[in-house]
């Protein structure tokens, strides 16, 4: 697309671009998300609350991307490090 993916302005915008096109993560897609959220104890974060639209992300990419494009992408935006895909996977 020749432009940022998700142009955040501000930390907090930059959560929301990323809720919007990838949804609110959950305890069960990120386990150790409760525990980043609360690194601060002065501090407790709240995330927009967003339910993925599966269709509205492959709408985004479907002009400039194949399937296996999208499937890459998606495979490579997942939040849970453990689970996001590696040059090694295949």
């Amino acid at each position: 697309m020749h432009q940022p993916l998700m142009p955040g302005k501000s930390e907090l915008h930059q959560l929301q671009l990323i809720c919007e096109l990838l949804g609110t993560p959950t305890e069960q897609q990120w386990p150790a998300l409760p525990s980043l959220l609360k690194q601060d104890v002065n501090t407790s974060l709240q995330l927009p609350q967003i339910t993925r639209d599966n269709a509205t992300f492959h709408s985004k990419f479907q002009d400039i991307l194949t399937p296996s494009g999208i499937d890459l992408l998606s495979r490579m935006l997942i939040y849970d490090p453990a689970r996001r895909i590696t040059a090694n996977k295949h």
